[in-house]
């Protein structure tokens, strides 16, 4: 029998199968096999480690001249919760800022973890997501800039903009 795991959304899938198929089985006047057999193994779980309860996001980062605010959300605890897992239990608060720059939309998100470390690993897990020109950390706080490529000229300005100021 061969044996083959396949990863999706997080589940693991063990599929089993014959070595032959049906066809090669009736050439050889076997009789019919029975269908491949699918098992369902659970994924490993994502340690859940409380750090106490989300708090509030600080306010929305002050951008260059030019940058309106459009929408500002401060995810409520619930979704902060939720979202632990899957940045990670270090998550303590998120903000959600989408701003219009020279006619487009950038959205930029103020991710905050509870200590230095933590910052640290939600850095590295935004960045396994996209290339890191769009985060970086500062102190606790995680920016993440997300847009379209023709706002990425504005992108690497907010960035720089943002390194610049003090904490």
């Amino acid at each position: 029998m061969t044996r083959n795991t396949l990863y999706i959304a997080g589940l693991s899938l063990l599929v089993t199968a014959a070595a032959c198929s049906k066809k090669d089985d009736k050439v050889a006047g076997k009789k019919d096999k029975a269908e491949p057999k699918v098992t369902q193994k659970a994924a490993k779980p994502v340690p859940v480690v409380d750090i106490g309860p989300p708090t509030s996001a600080p306010a929305a980062p002050a951008m260059p001249a030019g940058w309106t605010v459009v929408t500002d959300l401060d995810y409520p605890a619930h979704s902060v919760l939720s979202l632990r897992k899957t940045l990670g239990p270090q998550l303590l608060a998120l903000r959600n800022t989408t701003y219009h720059v020279n006619g487009k939309r950038v959205k930029v998100n103020t991710i905050v973890a509870k200590d230095v470390a933590g910052a640290a690993a939600l850095l590295k897990k935004v960045r396994a997501m996209k290339p890191a020109e769009f985060s970086f950390r500062r102190d606790k706080i995680v920016f993440e800039f997300v847009g379209t490529n023709d706002a990425l000229p504005d992108i690497r300005a907010g960035r720089a903009h943002l390194q610049k100021q003090k904490k």
